[in-house]
């Protein structure tokens, strides 16, 4: 239990205990911190088997092999503590640079999306103004092909009107040549 009881002992925080380091270095498994052995990694087995170990002695009355084997049992958890606090500052430290790139890309996501809105509502009215630009050339082009028509359609009946001019005139004037000819063989018979 932390904190204080009904006597005046309390509990302190592993940090406390273990000389105020609470987290290591982060940038490895193994650590040294404390210990005159150098580097010291634990297996989730050897930190199994260091929780389930029994004291042994082979007399119980011994005192001095009883605190020998605690001091170095106490020393192992001490390592294994320090331990498992620098593994799972690792992964704390881990897990925030995992929420930290995680909180980036969800921004960048949310800023590239609103980007792609507002580009899309860009394009939404560049497309409608084409459209607008679309039906009123279609309109104009019609125009003006009609007003081609017209005028092609004209340039034929002025064409044609003339083709029959000249086709009437020539009928007259072989009408009018024909009827010279008749009044000569009349007047030429006549007399």
């Amino acid at each position: 239990m932390v904190g204080p009881t009904n006597g005046s002992r309390t509990r302190q925080a592993f940090s406390v205990v273990n000389g105020g380091q609470d987290l290591a270095p982060a940038n490895g498994l193994a650590s040294n911190v404390g210990s005159d052995c150098g580097s010291v990694e634990f297996t989730r087995e050897e930190v199994e088997g260091l929780l389930n170990e029994k004291m042994k002695t082979k007399n119980e009355f011994n005192l001095k092999e009883k605190f020998d084997q605690m001091m170095k049992y106490i020393k192992r958890l001490r390592l294994c503590i320090k331990w498992l606090q620098e593994f799972e500052g690792s992964y704390l430290l881990e897990q925030e640079k995992l929420r930290n790139l995680l909180e980036m890309a969800e921004k960048k996501c949310s800023d590239m999306e609103m980007l792609i809105k507002a580009k899309e509502e860009e394009l939404n009215s560049i497309i409608i103004e084409l459209r607008k630009t679309y039906s009123s050339l279609q309109e104009k082009f019609m125009k003006e092909e009609s007003g081609r028509l017209i005028a092609f359609a004209w340039a034929i009946m002025d064409v044609y009107e003339e083709h029959l001019f000249c086709i009437w005139k020539t009928f007259i004037l072989e009408q009018s040549f024909v009827l010279e000819i008749q009044c000569f063989f009349f007047m030429y018979y006549l007399i």
